[in-house]
């Protein structure tokens, strides 16, 4: 991504004269923060398309993969967070860039994302998607009307799972309090504000701050 490569991802390259397989062996990993009905997941899968050979390593696709996983909530999550780790290894340590959308409240689950890149020798980077809270809730309550996403179906049963979760807008509003203190605590790299309709608009703004951040993600060969 227009950085110089780290020695391991000079390996296969002796010889080749092709300037784009050198561009692109030198791999990010980019998480993608944000309330749920962020646009996480359109942002993230709009880079990937103008990044040959990225992988969007959405973890709510691998947690809908584990079966029952709505009677084990919380042993599904940290499960499909330990195999989004070894995949994000295995994808960076071949020179290719890993974009995670993923709502993280807490430091715990960055920091080892960190870990990853660093042992892949790539850059971190940490982007939060900014949401109003009112915003937030009257996408999701759309997005919930509509139900025409496994995964956001997933994710309103999740709050609602045996009658036990609080109401939508007390869960919401703690996911708030949680990405404040966290952005208090642990500042992501960048915040980019989310205007409700204007996907285009974000996702332009997600690519000018990672540009700010020395990754120009334009599309490859």
């Amino acid at each position: 991504l227009g950085r110089l490569p780290h020695p391991r991802h000079l390996a296969g390259m002796a010889g080749t004269a092709d300037p784009n397989t050198y561009h692109r062996c030198v791999p990010a990993l980019v998480l993608l923060n944000g309330m749920p009905a962020a646009g996480k997941s359109t942002v993230a899968y709009r880079l990937v398309q103008r990044r040959p050979m990225a992988l969007n390593l959405d973890i709510d696709i691998i947690r809908h993969q584990i079966g029952s996983w709505l009677s084990r909530p919380t042993e599904a999550g940290l499960a499909a967070r330990a195999m989004a780790r070894a995949m994000a290894e295995v994808h960076l340590s071949g020179g290719s860039d890993v974009v995670v959308p993923q709502f993280l409240g807490r430091p715990g689950f960055i920091e080892q994302l960190k870990e990853v890149a660093g042992a892949a020798d790539a850059p971190f980077h940490h982007i939060l998607l900014d949401v109003p809270l009112d915003q937030a809730a009257q996408v999701f309550e759309r997005r919930q009307e509509a139900a025409s996403n496994p995964i956001h179906a997933d994710a309103a049963r999740l709050l609602k799972a045996n009658g036990r979760q609080p109401p939508l807008r007390n869960s919401l509003t703690r996911y708030h309090e949680l990405l404040q203190n966290l952005a208090d605590t642990h500042p992501p790299d960048r915040t980019v504000a989310v205007v409700d309709g204007d996907i285009d608009g974000t996702f332009d703004r997600v690519v000018k701050a990672l540009r700010e951040l020395g990754l120009t993600w334009t599309a490859g060969p």
